[in-house]
């Protein structure tokens, strides 16, 4: 299975259990499969297709993997956080589904980063090239 399925499918769980209260009794449990969910995410190549128009302009690209890379860090805190809340004896529960709504929302914020990829527009008349952007 795909990885980012299988962390999207570790999220779905997690979302289940705090909208069915049984967060306390499936502590174990949600333990193991954040602590997987943090790993796999950790190893995890995030992908990006974006254009360019020749190899002499790629500075947006340059900026594209650095946000990237800034939204896979932001991902690993915010599964961080879900994570002790979770743990923590009398954690927020409203905060830790408002942290895995949002994750699965923005599928692990890559929306995000594709939402700016999409906003550059070439200057001039040279023709596009594509390309893919992988950020570990």
């Amino acid at each position: 299975m795909d990885t980012m399925k299988q962390i999207i499918k570790n999220l779905q769980y997690v979302e289940l259990s705090i909208l069915n209260e049984t967060t306390k009794e499936q502590s174990g449990i949600l333990h193991l499969l954040m602590n997987e969910t943090i790993e796999q995410t950790k190893e995890m190549k995030f992908f990006y297709d974006a254009s360019f128009t020749s190899d002499k302009f790629l500075k947006h690209h340059f900026t594209y993997v650095q946000l990237a890379k800034k939204e896979k860090a932001k991902v690993l805190c915010d599964l961080h956080e879900l994570q002790a809340e979770l743990m923590v004896k009398n954690g927020n529960i409203k905060r830790a589904l408002k942290i895995v709504t949002s994750l699965l929302e923005t599928q692990l914020r890559k929306n995000n980063i594709e939402r700016v990829i999409n906003q550059w527009q070439k200057t001039g008349n040279r023709s596009l090239k594509d390309t893919r952007i992988f950020v570990e």
